[in-house]
């Protein structure tokens, strides 16, 4: 299963596990600013996510300059391991 996740990451250019719910909202940011989004930060937005539950938080997103109607989605999930996965696309 580790030999997938490898082949995944090198697919797909994405990390999947993080050690901090931050780093991977980071992370998230980062991913959409490299296909040429700007982020519009709303840090209220962000709320704790527990053990064993799953957190879903939306971003509005400019592109030179111009508000778009896609979506920066994060979607947390907090591992009992106390790690996040994270999934997070562009809708």
């Amino acid at each position: 299963m580790y030999d997938n996740y490898k082949t995944m990451k090198k697919q797909t250019g994405q990390d999947t596990y993080f050690s901090q719910m931050s780093a991977a909202i980071d992370h998230a940011r980062e991913t959409a600013v490299k296909k040429g989004f700007q982020v519009i930060e709303n840090p209220f937005i962000f709320s704790p996510v527990n053990y064993g539950q799953t957190g879903r938080f939306t971003l509005e997103l400019l592109k030179n300059d111009k508000p778009q109607k896609k979506c920066l989605v994060i979607i947390l999930y907090r591992m009992e391991s106390g790690k996040y996965e994270l999934t997070n696309y562009i809708n």
